[in-house]
């Protein structure tokens, strides 16, 4: 009897996971996950230029648009994952292509996370 409990529990539990994230909100499906992924590349580009190459005036806008990256780049990864795993909802050509491109900039994503993640090591370590 405890064992069809505990079954039917992580029925329902996976049931909810299914459809909603570990805080409580809807998961996104295929083309809103493109089209924020997009969204945040883009951000980022015209961030990325507008805070390092006009340049941040002190260190604690460095600091602030470094931690923008950080939270960018993982949130464009997390998106890309989340692209991976939900069905094709339209056309798979369409879908190729788009996505083609989002999985080439994976890399460049995840060095450029990395290179950020040492620069606010190297900023926090000196205060």
């Amino acid at each position: 009897m405890q064992i069809m409990k505990s079954f039917f529990i992580q029925k329902k539990i996976l049931r909810i996971f299914k459809k909603k994230s570990i805080f409580g909100f809807r998961i996104l499906n295929g083309k809103e996950s493109i089209i924020s992924a997009y969204f945040l590349i883009f951000a980022k580009i015209y961030f990325q230029y507008k805070f390092f190459i006009l340049g941040a005036h002190d260190n604690l806008g460095l600091i602030a648009a470094s931690i923008f990256l950080l939270i960018s780049n993982i949130s464009i990864i997390i998106l890309v994952l989340n692209i991976a795993f939900q069905k094709i909802s339209f056309n798979k050509y369409i879908w190729l292509i788009l996505n083609l491109i989002l999985w080439i900039y994976i890399p460049i994503t995840i060095i450029n996370t990395l290179d950020v993640s040492k620069f606010l090591y190297s900023i926090i370590k000196i205060y």
